[in-house]
């Protein structure tokens, strides 16, 4: 199967293919005009205008397809790397902030608790820090520095998260399209750690390899969520516009259907060991590391190469006639 590669501009290149032949449909008339006046010879007949006129536009469409970069199936490809990379996600919407229940310790609290543990756990891993809420960033790259990590997730407070809605889905849309220029991050195995209560977009697409882990924090039961002040001190909490209290409860039944649709591993965080949680961290990033660090997305052929030298024979053609 076909695909081309930069289709969203297959307008425009189809209207610059119509314009190269309006102008050499009007070269080819004030040509075959002069030719009848002055007379047909050998070395100036309609024929052989005609026939440089077709291998000039030929050469054109076939570079306006070339641009279009056309690409055979799409198929994926092991990239072998010194030393294994796994990324952290963190869900640093205000959600995280909820204790879920009185003298409870916060979503984010205990999140960043499962982080240290796992950073502990995988020693000789590349582990990079990536944070969501409504959008995903990479906070810090994968390192083997630990201490860089930790301070990144120390230093966020309860009034630096996100006063938004989570979109988990928005971190595997970043991820690809980081990818396109940093192929270390294709496929890469991931940890997220979240209450998997989503705003919006709750149906995924198999992930590669199917390298991800989603660990749940936070209770069915719920809590309020709470509103700080730049020194970290409760003003209040969240309010509906009608003046009641809103309510966050985690979302267990979503992240195991999303780890279903991802093709990875659910761990609660409320239910499951430390033990637990380790072992299923260790086997994420153990499948980069069997996978020979993971999958790198290219496409078996290029079909852009191929046009490029068949429209330059045509105008070598053009020009010998």
């Amino acid at each position: 199967m076909i695909s081309f590669y930069y289709q969203n501009y297959s307008l425009l290149l189809l209207l610059t293919g119509i314009l190269w032949s309006f102008l050499i449909y009007k070269s080819w008339c004030t040509m075959t005009r002069v030719i009848r006046a002055w007379g047909n010879s050998f070395q100036c007949s309609t024929a052989r205008a005609t026939l440089k006129s077709v291998l000039v536009l030929g050469a054109g469409w076939i570079l306006v397809g070339a641009l279009l970069r056309p690409q055979s199936h799409i198929k994926y490809s092991y990239q072998k790397q010194e030393t294994p990379v796994l990324l952290m996600g963190l869900d640093i919407s205000s959600s995280m902030n909820v204790g879920d229940s009185t003298g409870s310790i916060a979503r984010r609290a205990q999140a960043q608790k499962i982080i240290v543990q796992i950073l502990d756990a995988l020693p000789a891993t590349r582990i990079g820090l990536l944070l969501f809420a409504d959008r995903a960033w990479i906070q810090v790259p994968p390192t083997v520095d630990r201490g860089v990590i930790k301070d990144a997730i120390e230093a966020l407070d309860a009034h630096m998260l996100v006063r938004s809605g989570t979109n988990m889905k928005g971190v595997f849309e970043y991820l690809s399209q980081l990818s396109v220029d940093n192929k270390i991050y294709a496929g890469v195995p991931i940890i997220i750690i979240t209450d998997g209560e989503q705003s919006a977009h709750r149906v995924f697409e198999k992930y590669p390899g199917g390298a991800v882990l989603l660990i749940g924090v936070g209770s069915v039961r719920g809590g309020p969520i709470p509103e700080y002040n730049e020194q970290g001190v409760v003003t209040g909490h969240l309010k509906k516009s009608t003046g009641e209290i809103i309510t966050s409860r985690a979302d267990h039944d979503f992240l195991k259907e999303a780890a279903q649709e991802l093709g990875g591993e659910y761990k609660s965080g409320e239910t499951s060991t430390s033990d637990d949680i380790i072992r299923a961290a260790e086997h994420c990033s153990a499948r980069a590391v069997d996978n020979n660090s993971g999958y790198q997305q290219r496409y078996a052929y290029e079909y852009w190469p191929l046009l490029v030298k068949i429209a330059w024979l045509l105008l070598a053609l053009e020009c010998i006639l």
